[in-house]
């Protein structure tokens, strides 16, 4: 509960394990974040120790209890995917949370990293994971007591069902409780490989005055390489550059499609702009399918 706090290791990386059976409740985590400006560095978290049984015993591998400025950078966090849990977190930042990951690398996990606060995501490995990145339910600014979050940079994604998810920015208005946060939320996702998934990059149900920007990102060997729905933000949603090869749709957007609506939440796609340097290849099915979307 100490703010400011350095847990950096030199030489060789330590890793941390359950010494016992951890079930959901207060003992969830391996690592727990609750003071803000907290820096974990070179360390190692890993859900499963040999000597338990069933050796995999902790379904979240990091957790900030309502800790604004951590920073994750330079660890190594596998095996969450505990036998009696569907939801298995490497680092979950749940609602007046904020956190920086970079450099890290996630194994084994339901979703390597899980937002309801804001965050950055950056030059991370993600690998035998159901979803990469997934921010849900996120109001306010990613301006947080004047830290930049928003950004998912850099990264390489191998994941089963979801690269990176955008999800469910309602308000610019944070309200009354929590961190301090100001100006217009920016999302950029930006220079990632993302592979292997059924939704590469999905971006759903963002409104109000939100700014997402999608750039040069290599997307490949999923079911939709971009999923896009429920868009209603003020401003457009931009997609430039980068690569979608191999997909079954290269691009989907759907708007009030009634065969869709209900299956994939749907809503209109208000603003969207595809540039002309965004290269679609080898596609199977079709490279942009656009219902009623706002397409440029």
């Amino acid at each position: 509960d100490v703010p400011g706090v350095e847990l950096v290791c030199q030489g060789d990386t330590p890793t941390i394990q359950p010494s016992q059976d951890l079930n959901f409740g207060d003992r969830a985590n391996i690592i727990e974040i609750a003071a803000d400006d907290v820096t974990l560095e070179n360390i190692g978290v890993d859900g499963e120790n040999p000597s338990l049984s069933p050796t995999i015993n902790a379904p979240l591998g990091v957790y900030l209890n309502q800790a604004v400025g951590a920073t994750v950078r330079d660890c190594t966090i596998r095996n969450t995917n505990a036998a009696d849990s569907s939801t298995t977190i490497g680092v979950w930042a749940p609602p007046n949370s904020a956190v920086t990951v970079e450099d890290s690398t996630f194994e084994n996990h339901q979703t390597g990293v899980f937002v309801r606060g804001q965050v950055n995501v950056r030059n991370s490995t993600f690998t035998d994971v159901a979803r990469g990145v997934n921010t849900n339910n996120i109001n306010g600014s990613t301006t947080v007591n004047g830290i930049e979050y928003g950004e998912v940079v850099g990264n390489i994604i191998n994941a089963t069902s979801i690269g990176i998810r955008l999800n469910n920015h309602y308000t610019n208005d944070n309200g009354s409780d929590g961190p301090s946060q100001s100006g217009t939320p920016v999302y950029n996702v930006e220079n990632n490989t993302v592979s292997g998934a059924t939704e590469g990059i999905n971006v759903l149900s963002i409104s109000d005055e939100a700014d997402v920007d999608l750039k040069n990102n290599n997307v490949s060997d999923c079911v939709r390489g971009y999923d896009l729905t429920n868009l209603t933000t003020t401003e457009t949603i931009r997609i430039e550059g980068g690569t979608v090869t191999n997909c079954e749709t290269g691009l989907i957007a759907f708007s009030d499609n009634g065969a869709f609506k209900s299956a994939q939440y749907g809503g209109p796609v208000d603003k969207l702009a595809i540039e002309s340097d965004v290269t679609f290849q080898s596609n199977t099915s079709v490279d942009i399918r656009a219902y009623g979307a706002d397409v440029n």
